[in-house]
């Protein structure tokens, strides 16, 4: 149990540093990935949008990848991504929303996100960020809900963090535990 405890947290350990760390650079960007973006593009009433098209820019390659028009259940799907870090938009019959923050996909996973685009007040107008890939100005923001379940959960950064916690404390417990001076009994 000791040995399968040190690899799991070893693995996780590795996972997160080529990820994320010095490694990252050393990574093909020029490659298609097989992770994926899916879910549903919603207006500020959360009715379905149909026909935007979602915008992802993989921030290490700074390539554009786009989905096709959303259905009329909202649904988009966005395949080949390479794993990374992605900024979104939404691109509607009403304009370009930019996301209010960024998705990392993990490799060969599938994030889910829900979009709801909301149009901007027009005090706020003048503080919006643009979009990476667009030159077009932001007519407001693209509030995205990740919510993922079983199995796609485990495989997400939250998922891999957990794991790699829990890891991490079983084998803090295991070496304090294996530390502790061992006591006489007097009889």
């Amino acid at each position: 149990m000791k040995n399968f405890l040190r690899l799991a947290f070893a693995w996780a350990v590795l996972l997160s540093f080529v990820q994320q760390g010095p490694l990252a650079q050393y990574t093909p960007t020029g490659v298609e990935g097989t992770a994926k973006i899916k879910g549903k593009v919603l207006d500020a009433q959360g009715k379905q949008v149909a026909g935007a098209r979602v915008l992802a820019y993989h921030l290490s390659s700074e390539r554009l990848f786009t989905s096709e028009p959303t259905n009329k259940s909202g649904e988009y799907l966005v395949e080949g991504l390479p794993y990374g870090y992605f900024d979104l938009a939404i691109e509607t019959s009403e304009g370009l929303f930019v996301a209010n923050r960024v998705v990392n996909l993990p490799p060969a996973g599938t994030a889910a996100v829900v979009f709801t685009v909301v149009p901007y007040e027009p005090t706020t107008a003048s503080r919006a960020r643009k979009h990476p890939a667009s030159e077009q100005e932001p007519s407001g923001l693209a509030e995205l809900r990740r919510k993922p379940k079983g199995r796609e959960f485990w495989r997400s950064p939250k998922g891999v963090a957990i794991i790699a916690g829990i890891g991490g404390a079983a084998l803090l417990g295991i070496a304090v535990g294996s530390e502790s001076e061992p006591t006489a009994t007097i009889y």
